[in-house]
């Protein structure tokens, strides 16, 4: 009786595995295929495996059917919502993960520009922006502000043009694409490429890279003590505020990407660069939000707070 009931438990998953294919990679194929091999080697034992080997002949059957990329998660599976247009983060999500919706919101071709503004390559294609600015890696992004104060500013919702910076840090090169709201819908209609020492906030990047990827320059460069700010788990929307040691930063540190970093720039908020840098960092769809504020005194930049 427990292998009949065990048989018809896997037979529910195997005919709801349409939810799979749109959700999961091909290891739900494989973790579902070896689930088959076990219910056949349970009910062998109780004598049934003739029947048995017949139903999973069939599922087995099925599965050499379906292709490939079916069991993967499109991203033409992205739904758009009716607002798409108010939030740009809301735009940028479905952006990067609709290619319908992407080729209606890129005005092509366009032209990529050097700091110069002379053109270095022209691109025709929505795969062709996606190659120049990767898009597959995106799981969260960054804003560079002046005080954590213009968090709750109107800007997010009121500005017209963002500028997307992919930053890569290994080789301190900055790809830009600007996106501008015209008739209440938002468009990529721009783009450019440089180098990180001609980019707003560039002095600080670089030493935000030696900061994420060496501890021993992280200790040195944490004030002591550091103001940290943590949800109270016992209390919901409530916040414990205090001082910590410099030493246990590690304990409390988001996790810092270091290899490329995705910045959003509203209304040229990065044109001035000053002696202290709010580092936003916020989950792509996720709405987490890490803070930290780093300040530069005679040219030294310190981590001063942290905000969860």
């Amino acid at each position: 009786m427990c292998y009949v009931e065990i048989k018809v438990y896997f037979c529910v998953i195997f005919e709801n595995m349409s939810i799979l294919r749109s959700f999961s990679s091909r290891l739900a194929t494989y973790l579902s295929i070896y689930v088959c091999f076990c219910v056949v080697l349970f009910s062998s034992c109780s004598g049934k495996q003739s029947s048995n080997q017949s139903w999973v002949d069939s599922v087995l059957e099925s599965y050499d059917s379906i292709p490939d990329d079916s069991l993967v998660f499109s991203v033409d599976d992205a739904p758009v919502s009716q607002t798409v247009d108010e939030y740009f983060i809301d735009f940028l999500f479905t952006f990067t993960h609709n290619k319908q919706f992407q080729k209606s919101r890129t005005c092509l071709p366009i032209s990529i520009l050097n700091r110069a503004g002379e053109v270095v390559q022209s691109v025709s294609s929505v795969e062709d922006i996606n190659d120049f600015l990767d898009f597959g890696s995106l799981d969260c992004y960054f804003m560079l502000l002046h005080d954590v104060s213009q968090l709750e500013s109107d800007y997010m919702t009121t500005t017209n043009d963002v500028v997307l910076s992919l930053v890569d840090l290994d080789d301190s090169s900055v790809k830009n694409l600007g996106c501008e709201r015209v008739n209440g819908e938002w468009h990529l209609n721009r783009a450019a490429e440089f180098s990180l020492d001609s980019f707003s906030y560039g002095n600080f990047l670089h030493f935000y890279h030696n900061f994420a990827v060496d501890n021993d320059f992280q200790t040195e460069h944490v004030a002591q003590p550091l103001n940290i700010s943590i949800p109270d788990e016992e209390e919901d929307g409530h916040f414990i505020e205090g001082t910590i040691d410099a030493n246990q930063f590690s304990v409390f540190s988001p996790e810092l990407p270091h290899g490329k970093l995705l910045l959003l720039d509203y209304d040229n908020h990065h044109a001035d660069e000053t002696n202290k840098v709010v580092m936003v960092k916020c989950g792509l769809g996720s709405g987490m939000m890490d803070i930290m504020t780093f300040a530069e005194c005679d040219g030294d930049w310190k981590l001063t707070s942290i905000e969860q």
